[in-house]
């Protein structure tokens, strides 16, 4: 399994400190969430290492939303405080595995059996404490014994309706 620190693909600096809109509410969360793919010519080209390496090379830049945390100040405005030193690294980790995408879509792609042949990524210990709670992405890509793929990524990014 391969496992690439990307830290060093953060921005210095957010482009922009401040944020501008409607926005209606924020809030910050932790979204894991696995994707399959099945096999298919479009999956493996799509899909390949070098092309996800650098879709994430190419998110990262504009990261300051992943990697930011927000501050709302007493006049209502909301403020990106975004330092690339106080983050956690993200991470991106690609694994090979005999499973196929069959045998997963046989079983309802369940949580329980993904987690069982190890397509998730565990979430750092004590990442979710208020003490702790810095901006994180991982991601994992497992490639399947047939062909199809296996996208697993979590992040505590804030998102915004």
């Amino acid at each position: 399994m391969a496992k690439v620190d990307m830290g060093e693909l953060l921005p210095k600096e957010a482009v922009s400190r401040r944020i501008t809109g409607d926005t209606q509410f924020m809030f910050q969360f932790y979204k894991p969430c696995i994707q399959y793919y099945e096999p298919s010519a479009l999956t493996r080209t799509n899909m390949s290492e070098d092309r996800l390496r650098r879709s994430l090379i190419t998110a990262l830049h504009g990261c300051p939303l992943l990697f930011g945390q927000f501050k709302i100040h007493p006049d209502l405005t909301i403020s990106l405080d975004y330092d690339p030193l106080h983050s956690n690294s993200p991470t991106l980790e690609f694994q090979r595995l005999s499973v196929t995408y069959s045998q997963l879509r046989a079983q309802s792609f369940s949580y329980s059996v993904a987690k069982q042949h190890g397509l998730d990524i565990a979430i750092p210990d004590g990442s979710i404490t208020r003490g702790f709670d810095k901006p994180m992405l991982m991601v994992k890509v497992t490639y399947l014994g047939d062909g199809g793929v296996a996208l697993f990524s979590m992040t505590n990014h804030v998102a915004f309706d």
